[in-house]
């Protein structure tokens, strides 16, 4: 499975198949959190979703809100979050690429805005994250099925 993931193009670069399976893994990775999914999310945030074709600002977003509510209940040691954000920057953004801006912003705004929420790991915190985590699958579930099309 590995050896597919890291295929890379004659030139190089990253290839489609490896783009789409690492970010694949990023979004379904928020389902290994740990934590019960309570149900499908509201329909004014699951409407967010269809505002735009570029799921990528998303995906940053909820990886930032997913690294705050880790490194809140677990510790500044659990880096799980921010560093599938680094690998997805890397394939899909590198240094130069002008989407690279948008996606750290993405990821900042989403660390920040559950900053702002959580000062302490709560029980409220941990709903947070299970509700993450929701989002997050449906994210993947959304960007899985573009690519089976």
């Amino acid at each position: 499975m590995f050896g597919e993931l890291f295929r890379q193009t004659a030139d190089g670069k990253p290839g489609i198949f490896m783009k789409k399976k690492i970010i694949a893994l990023a979004c379904s990775a928020l389902l290994l959190v740990g934590v019960a999914d309570d149900g499908p999310l509201p329909a004014a945030r699951a409407q967010e979703f269809d505002a735009g074709p570029d799921l990528l600002p998303q995906i940053g977003f909820v990886l930032g809100r997913a690294h705050f509510l880790s490194i809140l209940c677990r510790g500044r040691g659990d880096q799980r979050w921010r560093d599938y954000m680094l690998r997805v920057l890397e394939l899909e953004a590198p240094p130069g690429n002008p989407r690279r801006d948008a996606l750290v912003a993405a990821f900042n705004e989403g660390y920040r805005v559950e900053e702002t929420q959580y000062s302490a790991c709560s029980e409220a915190a941990q709903t947070a994250e299970t509700r993450t985590a929701a989002e997050g699958q449906q994210l993947a579930e959304r960007l899985a099925a573009r690519f089976q099309r």
